[in-house]
Order: C-alpha cells, then structure tokens, then sequence
C-alpha cells in the first residue's frame, strides 16, 4: 500500500490536483505491469498467464498514434519513472 500512496502524491505534485482517484488507473497499471525481481514477471502475466494488451486499457484516442504494445510499454515506464 505504500507504494500506491507514493506514486499517488507524486502524482498530485505533477498535475497540481487534489483529484487523485484520476491517477489510479494509470498507477494500477503501471505498478501490476512493471516486472519485479523476485519472479522476473509481472503481477499481471502472473495472475492472467498471459502479457497485457496495453491497447485495450488505454482510451482509443490516446493510443492512436502508438504503434505497439511495446512502445505503450516503454512509454508508461518511462511516465511513472520521471514521476517518482
């Protein structure tokens, strides 16, 4: 829990928002995509068997111009590490 309460002050630092509950989405599913040392997998191929498909939890307009899931993924690692 910790870290969820981490990345959300940060992110009400960044956006100047009291409104954090926008954040949790994005903080969800960066922390569950992120890969952790002990398994060398990430909570979500855990718990699914399977990578995510970052398409289908990102809104359409966003995602547009992104060509893969990998570039969604490099882009979402490389948010939450500038942020925190």
């Amino acid at each position: 829990m910790e870290l969820v309460e981490q990345k959300l002050k940060a992110w009400k630092m960044e956006h100047s928002s009291i409104k954090w509950h926008e954040a949790l989405l994005e903080i969800a599913l960066t922390i569950n995509t992120q890969i952790h040392s002990p398994t060398s997998r990430t909570p979500y191929s855990i718990v699914f068997r399977h990578p995510i498909n970052f398409k289908s939890w990102i809104p359409y307009e966003e995602t547009e111009e992104m060509l893969s899931d990998g570039e969604l993924l490099k882009f979402m690692q490389e948010d939450i590490t500038n942020c925190c």
